[in-house]
């Protein structure tokens, strides 16, 4: 996780070393980055109008899909925070530079999908992934990714696939020139403070992660 460094020298010494002590903490902790896709995707719930205890219950048959093997357990780890089904786009690389989607495993037929990643650069295994649920009858797509490269040609991308919405955090900042209708953008803001003022006051800091079950 990228946080930038402070952008104004008007505030105190002590302040100062607290928020880099807290950009150390998120940029080098894996818990860090898990918690704000965790944000990422409760948020996303919220969004679809989260309705009672359980977090699922306003979005019928909702499937959450990793975009490859490597993010099988992060995405176990969301089926269940869900309580949503699981499935995973099956690739193989065909050389250095591209794989090839060869298979589905689960069932996304009729079903809204949830890809869910930590970053997104150019956009490619998105993509793959898009169309891999898309081919196997997936109703609505979105997308719930914390770290926002969106190296070119990423935004074309989203913006000519089949996501309905695509949402990600300002981990990274996002200039105009890369937004979209489609995507949203949640704030970190509030996970930082709070880790700012833990530090301050000499409190946990990881306890913030104490509910964060996604592993990296």
């Amino acid at each position: 996780m990228y946080i930038a460094p402070m952008p104004t020298t008007d505030m105190p010494n002590d302040v100062k070393a607290d928020y880099e002590e807290a950009r150390s903490i998120f940029s080098q902790s894996p818990r860090g980055s898990t918690a704000l896709l965790r944000l990422a995707i409760q948020k996303l719930v919220i969004f679809l109008g989260e309705d009672g205890e359980e977090l699922n219950k306003s979005i019928e048959n909702l499937v959450v899909v990793t975009p490859d093997v490597g993010g099988i357990r992060m995405a176990r780890a969301y089926s269940s925070l869900l309580q949503a089904p699981l499935a995973i786009v099956d690739k193989r690389r065909e050389n250095e530079h591209s794989t090839k989607v060869m298979n589905l495993i689960g069932e996304v037929a009729d079903k809204n999908v949830v890809i869910i990643d930590d970053l997104i650069s150019t956009g490619g295994s998105l993509l793959e992934a898009v169309e891999a649920v898309k081919n196997f009858g997936a109703r609505d797509i979105y997308a719930a990714i914390v770290h926002p490269v969106l190296a070119d040609p990423a935004i074309k991308k989203i913006e000519k696939c089949s996501i309905k919405e695509f949402i990600t955090t300002d981990t990274i900042p996002i200039p105009d020139s890369k937004r979209s209708k489609k995507i949203t953008i949640l704030s970190v803001a509030p996970l930082l403070a709070e880790a700012i003022k833990r530090i301050h006051e000499h409190t946990s800091v990881s306890s913030l992660f104490e509910n964060t079950s996604v592993e990296a």
